[in-house]
């Protein structure tokens, strides 16, 4: 049986993964970046880490935005792909205590273009997010990547 903790996110927790990220796969963020990410995220609204085993499968959360809107990120490791189902149990959880709990209306989620999207948009659908964006926003990601828009309207 796993041990499976969802605790409040800590930056320490971004720098795990993302470190991890960089020797597993040539994820490539400047150290000013990374920073930029880490601390945004944690000031920027909720957030949570979610712990398998003692090992950090991820980070997630929603920037407020003001107006009932926010932004959901997400920050997976390699490890996600060993704890999918409680990954996004997690993720799915998190997200809707958020909305409510926020009173959000709107909330979005970028994506960068090709490989990416297909998986990161895959996932966002499952959580109920539509893309917005099919053809993508041209140049529009920090170091000149595509982007697709994904949004999820809360009814309640």
């Amino acid at each position: 049986m796993n041990k499976i903790e969802v605790v409040p996110y800590e930056t320490i927790h971004a720098y795990d993964v993302l470190d991890r990220n960089v020797r597993q796969g040539g994820f490539q963020l400047s150290q000013q970046e990374r920073d930029a990410l880490a601390n945004g995220w944690k000031n920027g609204g909720p957030a949570y880490t979610l712990i398998v085993d003692e090992v950090i499968v991820g980070c997630a959360g929603v920037v407020l935005m003001g107006s009932a809107r926010g932004e959901a990120w997400a920050l997976l490791s390699g490890s996600f792909y060993k704890y999918k189902k409680a990954s996004y149990k997690a993720i799915r959880d998190g997200l809707n205590a958020i909305i409510k709990k926020e009173k959000l209306i709107r909330i979005q989620s970028m994506v960068f273009g090709g490989e990416r999207e297909k998986v990161c948009g895959h996932f966002l659908e499952h959580l109920g997010f539509h893309n917005e964006t099919p053809e993508g926003m041209q140049a529009f990601g920090p170091h000149g990547e595509n982007i697709h828009m994904y949004s999820k309207i809360n009814k309640e």
